[in-house]
């Protein structure tokens, strides 16, 4: 059976990620080294991309930027292991690195948190859709226009209810 989960998050900066709760980069100790690698006086934007990417290639996240803040719905949507789905390239491309190549989330208790990446580690992350544990094929399509919308929303309560998805992350377990 098909399940389909919708989510409203609130972003604290540009950076937004999904990853397992016990996944080792949901740690608040994570967050710190990230500034301390951007603020470094001899880096730039590419290599504080490249210290998420190191985390998006262990499957230990999946992270994309939003533009500016505000209240964003997501839509998660989780195929059964007996419906084969085929991603799309297109589907991999939102997530940082741009790249068109699969990508993959490990879920070692199913426990699937949104959040921006500031957050990493904060114990009031809660998660946004429970799965089997394992191993999860993602795909990201983004609405653009519908995320336009939505930026500086401070309020959740103030979402439009009929508004969204602004996001919509497809998975399968394999």
């Amino acid at each position: 059976m098909i399940k389909r989960v919708n989510k409203l998050v609130k972003t604290e900066g540009c950076y937004l990620g999904i990853f397992d709760r016990a996944s080792p980069v949901n740690d608040p100790r994570i967050p710190w080294r990230a500034r301390r690698v951007l603020t470094h006086p001899e880096t730039d934007i590419a290599d504080f991309n490249a210290f998420w990417g190191r985390f998006q290639d262990r499957g230990d996240l999946l992270a994309w930027i939003v533009l500016f803040d505000g209240v964003f719905k997501g839509e998660f949507t989780v195929w059964p292991e007996e419906t084969p789905r085929e991603f799309t390239p297109a589907q991999y491309e939102p997530f940082l690195g741009h790249e068109t190549r699969e990508r993959y989330l490990v879920c070692p208790t199913g426990e699937l948190i949104i959040a921006s990446l500031r957050e990493l580690g904060s114990p009031a992350l809660e998660p946004a859709v429970t799965v089997q544990p394992g191993v999860y094929q993602l795909g990201l399509t983004v609405d653009a226009t519908q995320e336009m919308e939505h930026e500086f929303l401070h309020d959740p309560d103030a979402y439009p209810e009929d508004d969204g998805p602004d996001f919509v992350i497809e998975m399968q377990r394999i």
